[in-house]
């Protein structure tokens, strides 16, 4: 009887041994696992805010994209200087004055360049003022830099005529290249022919 006790007793305790054996195997293994899965977690996460942060700064990319396609309408292209001029006379004469180019240079900048055009402005005073208005709030970055008025009388009966007006004003417009050195540019041809003219006249005399 004794021996069967010892026995059983041995038996039991093995059998404990055997299972506390098993749970730190168990605990081992699941610890490895939890460990494994918050790695994986953690990449996961670290991806994700990755893709969050990507989408973001093509969001913003886009919207800068947008926004500079929007700030570079307000300036003249150097490539478009010429019918920029061209504009400007035609816009004079649909207010019932003469635009003359007396001459265009580029000026650099940062970050944008300027184009430095000076023009005569021939009419009515009203016109001349109308002119003037529509040039300088024209959908560009423009601005008048200086500004002189002079007059002559009228010709035919002073009673019913008014005198002519003139008006000698330099701009100030926002170019989207940015020229390296300050560089006379070409006038349209309307007013290089005008120019030529007054030349060739001052000559003669």
């Amino acid at each position: 009887m004794k021996n069967k006790l010892i026995f059983y007793f041995f038996a039991w305790l093995l059998l404990l041994f055997v299972v506390i054996g098993a749970y730190v195997m168990w605990y081992n293994a699941v610890g490895a696992e939890s460990i494994q899965i918050l790695k994986v977690s953690s990449e996961i996460k670290a991806k994700t805010q990755d893709s969050v942060r990507l989408a973001l700064a093509k969001s913003q990319l886009a919207s800068l994209s947008s926004e500079e396609s929007t700030i570079e309408q307000y300036f003249v292209s150097t490539n478009d200087v010429v019918p920029f001029l061209t504009q400007l006379e035609t816009t004079g004469r649909s207010l019932g004055t003469e635009v003359r180019v007396v001459s265009v240079s580029a000026t650099p900048g940062t970050p944008y360049g300027h184009l430095s055009v000076s023009l005569q402005i021939t009419g009515s005073f009203n016109a001349v003022l109308r002119t003037l208005g529509a040039i300088e709030y024209e959908p560009y970055d423009t601005g008048i830099t200086s500004l002189t008025f002079s007059t002559t009388p009228a010709t035919g009966d002073a009673t019913s005529s008014s005198p002519v007006w003139s008006a000698s004003a330099v701009f100030s417009v926002g170019t989207e290249d940015k020229p390296a050195v300050a560089t006379p540019l070409l006038l349209p041809k309307s007013t290089a022919s005008s120019t030529a003219t007054t030349s060739a006249t001052t000559t003669a005399l």
